[in-house]
């Protein structure tokens, strides 16, 4: 488990006497520590700006899913990181009022693809056989896709189940290739 907080309040984790960080200092970390983003460094701002840029597209994605079906929507498309922006910073992200937004539509998972793609090692018993061996086998070529050990993120969470998994996201197109 990572993360400076446990899954109690910040304010009861911070020893009396250590001063509460400004809101700037808090930024600076928040964007280091969950984006590995120095603000300081010259290409910082640019990092920050890819991340605001996959926020909005993210936004756009879930609009276009519920709006207008999972069809207008990318089949291939996911935020790419595990955490949000603060949204101070994305209100001052100048293309935040017009943004510049395309998918690739692409081709859906097939059903057992979408299960290999979301479900533990420990569920391989819901899929056929001649899968299941992909999850736990050393000769799988996707067996990075289920890490038996993971940190979760427990920073800023109020209940024990609600960590962020840090685990790899997967390659569709090798998933896709070791299924074949």
């Amino acid at each position: 488990i990572v993360g400076p907080r446990s899954a109690t309040p910040p304010e009861h984790d911070r020893p009396v006497d250590e001063p509460a960080p400004t809101p700037a200092d808090a930024r600076v970390q928040y964007y280091n520590v969950k984006f590995g983003i120095d603000m300081q460094s010259p290409d910082g701002a640019q990092k920050q700006r890819g991340l605001f840029q996959a926020y909005l597209e993210g936004l756009q994605w879930v609009m276009y899913y519920y709006f207008r079906g999972a069809d207008a929507a990318s089949w291939g498309w996911y935020y790419r990181y595990y955490h949000a922006p603060m949204v101070w910073d994305l209100v001052s992200f100048d293309q935040f009022s017009r943004p510049v937004i395309n998918f690739e539509i692409g081709q859906p998972f097939k059903p057992f693809q979408q299960l290999m793609a979301v479900l533990p090692a420990g569920s391989k018993s819901l899929l056929p056989p001649c899968y299941q061996w992909l999850f736990d086998s050393p000769e799988s070529p996707i067996l990075s896709f289920y890490p038996k050990n993971f940190e979760i993120d427990v920073d800023g969470v109020k209940v024990p189940w609600g960590g962020v998994s840090l685990i790899s996201f997967i390659d569709p197109e090798l998933l896709v290739s070791a299924m074949k």
